[in-house]
């Protein structure tokens, strides 16, 4: 990992303070197209920015954090769609001490940005989540114990094929500051978040690849994965066993598989489908 102390806008072709602003959303009924041309222009302003960045997002991830002018910035890409705190893949910029307490206490299973993070749709700060228990209460203050911030912003991100990730920046601005920088800033942190998003995927390439099953498929390899039999999913579906077995193939092929107990396994794998005890 790049040691805290990276140059600041070492590696970039242009700094990010610099981009264009972007205007708020319209509040009446005149068309939007002004304002998603300005998103995507915006998008690829980053992507420009960002060119020159390392090739590893465990270096870059330092680079956007000291250009952003943020204390703190977090990846977190779940490799799994049902599961995000299984296996995933981070890429952060917090101490190394706090990451090693985080891990060794388990602190992703009850973090309440990781949760909220991964069942909203839209940004959101993180006083808006927690302490909900004892638990976040006490997680809350180890966090900054370890000096992560005082305040935070999460945004979700979603690509066209499914998979999902959590982008996150901190702060130790006062809170009318921080209320001033998350509107200031907002779409410009969502374009660095979906840079990342994308040069995540690169970094993972194949291995988070998502097949695009139907719910058809899906339902098939649910009962395959429960020990039924062609003829046995087709009474529970109301389907010949002929279709039924149309449906594994297609399955099957979709997930580059050689047998239905391969597509089967890396279904689960990918949290395409859900364990029969989490059904």
């Amino acid at each position: 990992m790049q040691s805290p102390n990276t140059p600041n806008g070492a590696g970039l072709a242009e700094p990010l303070d610099e981009l264009p602003a972007t205007p708020e959303p319209n509040d009446d009924n005149t068309p939007q197209s002004d304002d998603v041309r300005h998103e995507r222009a915006l998008d690829g302003n980053v992507s420009t920015a960002c060119a020159a960045l390392a090739d590893n997002l465990a270096e870059v991830v330092f680079q956007l954090r000291d250009r952003l002018g943020v204390k703190h910035l977090v990846y977190h890409a779940a490799r799994h769609l049902t599961k995000p705190v299984d296996d995933p893949f981070i890429r952060l910029t917090y101490p190394a001490d706090w990451v090693h307490r985080y891990l060794t206490q388990n602190y992703m299973q009850i973090d309440p940005v990781i949760r909220e993070g991964f069942t909203r749709t839209l940004p959101f700060n993180w006083g808006e989540v927690g302490p909900a228990n004892d638990c976040e209460q006490a997680f809350f203050r180890d966090a900054a114990s370890h000096n992560i911030g005082n305040n935070g912003y999460s945004i979700p991100l979603r690509d066209k094929t499914g998979r999902r990730a959590l982008f996150s920046v901190s702060s130790d601005d006062t809170p009318d500051r921080w209320a001033e920088r998350c509107l200031t800033n907002k779409r410009l942190w969502l374009a660095v978040g979906n840079f990342l998003h994308q040069r995540a995927m690169l970094e993972l390439g194949n291995e988070t690849e998502t097949p695009r099953l139907t719910p058809r498929e899906r339902e098939v390899l649910y009962w395959t994965a429960q020990g039924k039999t062609a003829a046995d999913i087709g009474l529970i579906l109301g389907l010949t066993t002929y279709t039924v077995s149309t449906y594994l193939r297609s399955a099957r092929f979709k997930t580059n598989s050689v047998s239905i107990t391969q597509a089967v396994y890396k279904a689960q794998q990918l949290g395409i489908i859900q364990d029969p005890a989490q059904r």
